[in-house]
């Protein structure tokens, strides 16, 4: 599953005029935000069992990408090195034989999914004005 933010002009036209690296950092930490956020809803949609290992094994993961298309991933950690080991996290997502699906991931994404150009919109004004002050402050304006 993916989600694109496209023919955003507002977002682009403030890009073209900030310095591109500093436009870089504000677009990945604003796609980090975006993916943060569908992390808390999974966790908070998410079955709770006795370990309550699935809540804590979804993340917002930052991957590594070009400056033009920032990428941060919802994973679900599993596998020996894992510190909460989910590896049955498919199960309950999609359900089996004999146990309904509970899904706690899709709808979060579907959500997302249908209005994501108004939230990015959003999300990189908060962390543009976030720049800004930070900005200002280390120039003691």
């Amino acid at each position: 599953m993916r989600l694109e933010i496209t023919g955003i002009e507002e977002v682009n036209k403030i890009l073209k005029e900030i310095a591109p690296k500093h436009a870089a950092n504000i677009a990945r930490s604003t796609v980090h935000a975006i993916a943060s956020d569908i992390a808390k809803e999974a966790k908070s949609s998410a079955v709770t069992g006795d370990t309550k290992n699935l809540k804590k094994s979804i993340k917002a993961k930052r991957r590594k990408s070009p400056s033009y298309r920032p990428r941060s991933d919802v994973v679900v950690t599993h596998g020996s090195s894992a510190k909460n080991d989910a590896w049955y996290w498919h199960f309950v997502e999609f359900g089996t034989k004999k146990q309904p699906a509970q899904p706690f991931f899709l709808p979060v994404y579907n959500k997302y999914k249908a209005s994501i150009n108004t939230i990015y919109k959003k999300k990189f004004f908060v962390q543009l004005a976030k720049k800004l002050a930070r900005e200002a402050k280390k120039n003691g304006v």
